[in-house]
């Protein structure tokens, strides 16, 4: 995530050789004008979403139920249960940990990438079984062996709209397409599919998904 700092640019004051005030001096000097029509946070801060707060978010964009967007085993939820203290949960009852770590750990990130996996795999894999239905990746799954450029940008749209709810820049409808260039080379007829994961998976991991 790019986080953008605005610069603020002081006025000059012209100097004049009178006991009265120029206009210039009058009028209160005018900032520069922002690139970004984003307002900067008067809190520069950001927390981590935690694990449950992070699945949650993440079966809602990916359209799937919570229960079932990782599961360890077939059995024990990530976020919940088996990752739940990486993850900066606590579990008072059974391990005595009565506080959140204060630090993310190793197996933090490992959890982050198992729980977005699983649900961009489960996506992926709704979305191919029937296009006509998809949620997210149907240009893909409709497309053939070889969708054209519009299908992966209206993939890489969509992906940030249900992920970020924001529109995708420019350079990250780019970065996708790359991604889509560098998969289909390796994959071939799996290339679309594979995609779909991968570029869920991207954008799932990113510090704008996991931070807030």
């Amino acid at each position: 995530m790019t986080i953008l700092v605005p610069i603020l640019a002081a006025g000059a004051v012209a100097a004049s050789g009178s006991f009265g005030c120029s206009k210039s001096e009058d009028e209160a000097p005018k900032p520069a004008a922002s690139a970004s029509p984003v307002a900067p946070s008067t809190h520069n801060r950001l927390k981590f979403k935690g694990g449950e707060r992070y699945a949650t978010d993440l079966a809602e964009a990916l359209a799937i139920p919570r229960g079932e967007l990782c599961k360890e085993l077939s059995a024990y939820d990530c976020a919940d249960v088996v990752h739940k203290i990486s993850l900066g949960g606590i579990e008072p009852y059974r391990q005595t940990i009565y506080r959140p770590l204060p630090d993310r750990t190793v197996a933090s990130a490992n959890a982050v990438d198992r729980i977005a996996l699983s649900g961009c795999e489960s996506r992926a894999a709704k979305d191919f079984a029937d296009g006509s239905k998809a949620v997210l990746f149907g240009e893909l799954a409709l497309g053939g062996a070889a969708p054209g450029k519009d299908a992966q940008a209206a993939v890489a749209r969509r992906l940030y709209l249900r992920l970020m709810r924001r529109e995708a820049t420019t350079e990250e409808i780019a970065a996708l397409g790359d991604l889509y260039t560098d998969i289909a080379t390796a994959a071939g007829a799996e290339g679309p599919r594979r995609f779909a994961t991968l570029a869920c998976f991207a954008v799932a991991t990113t510090e704008e998904a996991l931070f807030y």
